[in-house]
């Protein structure tokens, strides 16, 4: 069921969902499982959109028009009853059958890539001109991020719980997992069921091979960094996922080879600099810094064979760039808040 372009339909989601959320008990039925579906993405957290005419709107210079639609949503009692709607949906989703179990799951865990991209589309053309409509839209993103884990939750029980095949159980895992990635930005609290979610289909990758593999190729890219995601919030995300991986587990290699490439391109950026360009780039100082905290946090997680690895990517790195440090060494020895490559190479 569509409702983008239909008020009638739009109206009729509306109106079954709020009814469900306030009636007793009602059999499962997979009509009404779509239904449900459609008005959580689409009606109670029309993020794709809201992402959409906010974009319309900014090239017409009338961003406030997309904010009042947004504040009016924030408002509605269809938005308010959004817990005990994603309550229904999820007992509806445990006792229907397996082919509307799957087009479901494809719905919500393809909403939360486009969430993924569009969001931080949005945040790039609005920040610093409209930070409260950039604020608001996020409040319906965070309650989105509550509504997919719980229904994560209830699909990692259900499959984990019933006779669903290993690949069935591999597939649903990698979805979950890539899923929580792309929306892990809006996660503001530590949520139970998001660290039982984890555990649970962690299990299950890590037993895989190709399932591993299938993970980190899926995961979203953030080379947007330092740009818009928050630090704390992904080394938080970063760390909830890969404390629960084997060591070893290719998953955290492909973490910290990406952080140890971002680290050395970042100093490599810096050290290139003219004196008076370096005193400028205290930003990118920090965003150095605090990628070395997170790639040693990842560090300490990992078995003790990986660090093999490590001093030979160091090494490499360090002889790379030492046409470079001979250059700079006067610039980074008066610079005492510049993170050297060097000094990675010795922390590593």
């Amino acid at each position: 069921m569509n409702a983008d372009n239909d008020p009638t339909c739009s109206l009729l989601l509306q109106c079954i969902s709020l009814a469900l959320a306030r009636s007793g008990p009602v059999s499962s039925s997979a009509p009404l499982l779509v239904c449900l579906a459609s008005a959580l993405l689409t009606e109670i957290f029309p993020l794709r959109h809201l992402y959409t005419k906010v974009r319309d709107f900014s090239h017409r210079n009338s961003a406030r028009l997309g904010h009042d639609e947004v504040k009016k949503h924030l408002e509605s009692v269809l938005f308010k009853e959004a817990g005990a709607i994603t309550s229904v949906f999820c007992n509806q989703y445990i006792s229907v059958d397996v082919e509307s179990e799957g087009v479901v799951e494809n719905l919500v865990w393809d909403y939360s890539q486009d969430i993924y991209l569009g969001h931080r589309q949005v945040v790039l053309m609005l920040r610093g001109k409209e930070n409260e409509l950039v604020g608001d839209m996020g409040k319906i993103a965070e309650s989105a991020f509550l509504m997919v884990v719980l229904f994560a939750l209830t699909v990692t029980k259900h499959k984990f719980n019933s006779k669903s095949t290993q690949e069935t159980q591999w597939d649903v895992s990698v979805r979950i997992l890539v899923s929580f990635s792309c929306l892990e930005y809006f996660r503001r609290i530590l949520l139970p069921e998001y660290m039982d979610t984890i555990r649970g289909v962690i299990v299950s990758v890590q037993q895989n091979e190709s399932a591993c593999v299938s993970f980190v190729e899926s995961m979203p890219s953030y080379m947007g960094y330092p740009a818009i995601t928050p630090f704390e919030g992904m080394a938080s995300g970063v760390a909830a996922l890969v404390q629960n991986l084997p060591a070893g587990s290719p998953a955290i290699f492909y973490c910290i080879h990406s952080l140890v490439e971002k680290g050395s391109t970042l100093c490599g950026d810096i050290f290139a600099q003219e004196v008076d360009l370096l005193r400028n780039r205290q930003g990118d100082s920090d965003a150095c810094k605090k990628i070395l905290e997170l790639l040693l946090c990842l560090i300490s997680l990992v078995d003790i064979q990986s660090l093999s690895y490590l001093c030979a990517q160091a090494t490499s790195g360090s002889a790379a760039s030492k046409g470079v440090q001979k250059e700079v060494n006067m610039t980074s020895a008066r610079s005492t808040d510049s993170l050297s490559l060097t000094r990675l190479n010795a922390r590593l």
